[in-house]
């Protein structure tokens, strides 16, 4: 496998959801039913890219028990030396792909190419299985690209991620700084070295106001890749700068709305990632874009290197020509004008966005795609805690109150919906019992005793009170959270 080690937009669509449907397909899950594949295998990426990566972790937390090797840094032999591998797969699906990024063409729909028949530039998968012990190679031709499925591909790898996302942040307790009962209502998407939102902070505020939802300013370089996938997944409203981290969009829910600002020159209908993924089957986001119209609204970058927009190193007339014209269809991945209007600052239009947002606002209204059609797990409830007589005031001297938290994952609108299974197992007398609660994330529960005198008071009869609290929501099942309580 090959990975671009440093774009979100490329790890997922090149990557992850490939090698997702490629480990369904040949390394399927033996002792767990409930996983799509085996985690006891390894990742050979057969680059450059160093290890270290900004989204290299992904890899151990949602795919493998083990470290990735590169080919740069594992496989550094002389030319002439082998290394075996036993039993190996050679490549990865392209079942879940939507976007040719303009190399042969100019970039695309990837169902635009095929039905143009330039499918040349579209490889569907061909994977090649390595048995060593069997002494033998099998080609296999994966399923074909077919557009209606691929929307349905996306959404089963995000409706994953989303869950194993839950599991991770469950583990950790924590959501790195975001209070977790917050529901950030519309995200802006921050970008810290290049084109820039000069006015972020006015636009964030203009948002939150018309909307009356909160609203997050966001550094997605900066964040644990399951707390973005956390965020986007209860956000109604994302916005953000054409780039990379739009295609977190995927995780958000059904009828959310994804608004891609574009900067001054660049018409919105040649560079099409984030709309393509958005009108996919299955992935139910609406779209919007807006473009810089307003040439007195942007700050361009002549003096910077070539590749991040510098258009110093060309004659001076062909710099009032890149400037002065918008950019026209090119190829991946040189083009001076492309580079040049990409990486403009913009001072975005506050009320072209209120506008903008205000009509896609009444079609979400009209959006009608169930919660159900959300796939997910919901997560296993956090914080499980015990309290005692000797710090609640209410408490009867042989009662325990059992606190926990919603799961991170169910939408606000369901949470009075959420049903609680709690067991409770005295050790190591036996059984306390079990208890059903809707809604309520408290049980005061009234453990017997046996009449033991201990420090001047009746001790509670047992060493040990182990509880386990299950969540279930839309017939959906968490993992359990479990706690030791001891007096």
């Amino acid at each position: 496998m090959y990975m671009f080690g440093g774009l979100v937009m490329h790890v997922l669509h090149d990557d992850v959801i490939g090698i997702y449907h490629t480990l369904k397909r040949f390394a399927p899950a033996s002792t767990d039913p409930t996983e799509p594949f085996s985690r006891d295998i390894h990742l050979l990426f057969l680059d450059s890219w160093p290890s270290e990566t900004p989204y290299a972790d992904i890899w151990q937390k949602f795919f493998t028990y083990h470290l990735p090797w590169t080919a740069s840094e594992h496989l550094r032999g002389g030319e002439h030396d082998i290394t075996l591998f036993t039993n190996a797969v050679v490549g990865i699906s392209k079942e879940g792909t939507w976007y040719q990024y303009g190399f042969l063409l100019p970039q695309g729909p990837i169902a635009a190419a095929m039905e143009n028949k330039q499918g040349e530039a579209v490889n569907p998968g061909l994977l090649l299985d390595v048995d060593e012990s069997e002494r033998s190679q099998i080609v296999y031709d994966l399923p074909g690209w077919v557009h209606e499925n691929v929307g349905w591909r996306v959404q089963e790898v995000a409706a994953w991620i989303r869950e194993e996302s839950q599991r991770i942040m469950s583990l950790e307790a924590q959501i790195d700084g975001y209070d977790h009962y917050a529901d950030p209502g519309a995200v802006l998407i921050s970008r810290r070295r290049n084109r820039l939102i000069l006015n972020e902070a006015e636009l964030s505020n203009a948002i939150a106001v018309m909307l009356e939802l909160e609203t997050v300013v966001v550094d997605l370089d900066n964040m644990p890749f399951e707390t973005t996938v956390y965020l986007l997944g209860r956000a109604e409203v994302l916005i953000g700068m054409h780039g990379a981290a739009l295609v977190t969009g995927m995780f958000a829910r059904p009828c959310a709305l994804l608004i891609e600002l574009f900067p001054y020159g660049i018409d919105s209908n040649l560079i099409t990632p984030y709309r393509t993924l958005a009108e996919l089957e299955g992935i139910n986001l609406i779209y919007r874009a807006w473009e810089n119209q307003h040439h007195n609204m942007t700050v361009g970058h002549p003096e910077r290197p070539q590749e991040l927009g510098g258009i110093a190193h060309l004659p001076k007339e062909d710099q009032y020509r890149v400037i002065g014209e918008p950019v026209k269809e090119h190829l991946c991945c040189k083009d001076p004008s492309w580079l040049y209007h990409i990486y403009q600052d913009t001072w975005v239009s506050v009320h072209e966005i209120l506008q903008i947002l205000a009509d896609a606002r009444e079609e979400q209204k009209r959006c009608n795609v169930p919660l159900a059609r959300f796939h997910f797990n919901p997560s296993a409830p956090p914080h499980l805690t015990c309290r005692y007589p000797v710090e609640i005031a209410d408490l009867g001297e042989t009662d325990v109150r059992i606190l926990w938290s919603p799961p991170y994952n169910v939408p606000k609108e369901e949470l009075s919906r959420i049903d609680y299974l709690l067991t409770l197992n005295v050790r190591p007398n036996g059984t306390v019992g079990t208890f059903h609660l809707r809604g309520i994330c408290q049980l005061d529960v009234h453990v017997p005793t046996w009449g033991v005198e201990t420090q001047g008071r009746e001790r509670l009869g047992w060493d040990r009170l182990i509880i386990s609290v299950t969540a279930i929501c839309q017939n959906r099942t968490s993992r359990s959270s479990q706690v030791e309580c001891e007096l």
